[in-house]
């Protein structure tokens, strides 16, 4: 009898600990939930659309008349007026020009014409590891959303910001918010990276007068993104040779962008220029020596015995490893 006791009381320790857990992780979600709410209250005051032709984006105010977006944003929009809008005001923005831009960073600074509500920029060096961010901004450019997740690393070497906040296209160029409602730093891209705001700060201090935005298009390294984003395109619509010409093209423009060389690599690998993709990663290499995927994809290239591209787009490699003939295939499509 007193052995059954014993066994009850330790199922309802376990039970009674059970119930705690679940309380606290409800308890907590609860928190992150309100916390959210919050901060989309306030970043929704500074986070704009961005939307031009043929693309877009998300911006948010760093100044009363400036607002920070990614490089790739500012320069996909290649002809016409860019304009930015805020989720719950009617009040349209129009884009005179850019002020400052780092296109290895992927951050410009645009000039607009009227005023907004600015977002502060968060000391990067009080961020710590685990806590929680936000991410605001319009994924898929369709309605604002704020999203939370878990600032993983902060590496000060090549200025990244790693997280766990989900985005998706639309999101470039969008505010990456602290729990104080603080841009602590950009999102770029489509993955979980941000560039910290002690990048935007550095940009806001370095700009001195506006370029009009057609005067800024027309720049090297803006037609450089012109042509690589047209030879991706081409790329992924297995439009190989086409591909490899829109890239010859950026490259002309801006030889110095270590992404354009490892497409081009791609590209001529798909044609069986085994030699040309070596090349092109080996100078992709020289401008950005600490690459893990370059030297990889070195390796695999001493491994391809054969590469056949067919009519539909689908390429179809074999390596030789470990004795043994490795047949990997790749469908290729459009990407928008």
């Amino acid at each position: 009898m007193r052995h059954s006791t014993k066994i009850l009381f330790s199922f309802l320790i376990l039970g009674l600990f059970f119930l705690l857990s679940c309380a606290q992780v409800v308890s907590e979600r609860f928190d992150v939930s309100t916390k959210i709410d919050l901060i989309s209250d306030k970043a929704k005051e500074s986070t704009v659309r961005l939307v031009g032709f043929p693309s877009g984006g998300t911006g948010f105010f760093v100044a009363s008349d400036k607002i920070a977006t990614n490089f790739h944003v500012a320069a996909g929009t290649i002809i016409g007026p860019i304009t930015a809008k805020l989720s719950h005001k009617e009040t349209i923005w129009l884009v005179e020009g850019v002020v400052a831009f780092d296109a290895k960073s992927d951050i410009a600074i645009l000039k607009i014409k009227g005023e907004g509500v600015p977002l502060p920029l968060a000391d990067v060096d009080k961020l710590q590891i685990g806590e929680t961010v936000f991410l605001a901004g319009y994924p898929n450019l369709n309605e604002y959303k704020v999203v939370d997740g878990v600032l993983n690393d902060i590496r000060s070497s090549d200025k990244w910001l790693k997280t766990t906040v989900e985005a998706y296209p639309g999101n470039s160029g969008s505010p990456m918010l602290n729990s104080k409602g603080e841009a602590i730093g950009i999102h770029v891209g489509h993955g979980y990276d941000a560039r910290p705001s002690n990048a935007i700060k550095a940009l806001l201090e370095s700009s001195t007068s506006m370029e009009p935005l057609g005067e800024w298009r027309k720049r090297k390294v803006v037609r450089a993104f012109f042509y690589f984003s047209k030879g991706k395109n081409r790329f992924y619509d297995g439009n190989t040779k086409g591909a490899i010409d829109d890239f010859d093209q950026a490259i002309e423009h801006n030889p110095d962008n270590a992404e354009i060389y490892k497409f081009r690599a791609k590209a001529k690998l798909m044609l069986n220029d085994r030699q040309g993709a070596t090349d092109d990663y080996n100078q992709a290499l020289k401008l950005n020596p600490d690459d893990l995927e370059i030297h990889k994809k070195l390796e695999e290239i001493k491994t391809i015995i054969e590469v056949q591209t067919h009519e539909d787009g689908t390429v179809v490699i074999l390596s030789r490893k470990d004795d043994k003939i490795i047949r990997r295939t790749i469908k290729r499509t459009v990407v928008e």
